[in-house]
């Protein structure tokens, strides 16, 4: 009995993940003009007590809308905050920010 209970979450989080994928590549892939208006680290712990960290930066772009997207260690090294750029994501997926001449 336990056995057919996992079966049926584990099939439950795997079709969860599966239209989540879905969903987001029917969204369109955007480029907006953007800055960065904060940068953030958020530790993360596994079982054996190995920290790693994840990264976001959050743009502000359009009428002030924003955005907080997760970025790799490279990306969130390469920019700063308060530059400007545009910005190309799809949905809550970063795919690069191109930064302005006048930020160099």
């Amino acid at each position: 009995m336990e056995d057919l209970i996992l079966i049926i979450i584990m099939g439950i989080i795997g079709l969860t993940f599966w239209l989540r994928h879905i969903y987001i590549n029917h969204k369109p892939i955007k480029t907006v003009n953007a800055k960065i208006v904060d940068m953030t680290t958020k530790p993360n712990r596994n079982r054996a007590g190995i920290t790693s960290f994840s990264y976001f930066i959050i743009f502000r772009y359009g009428n002030g809308a924003k955005i907080e997207l997760q970025v790799n260690d490279l990306e969130y090294k390469r920019l700063n905050k308060f530059q400007r750029g545009k910005l190309t994501y799809q949905h809550d997926r970063y795919y690069a920010f191109i930064l302005d001449e006048d930020n160099n």
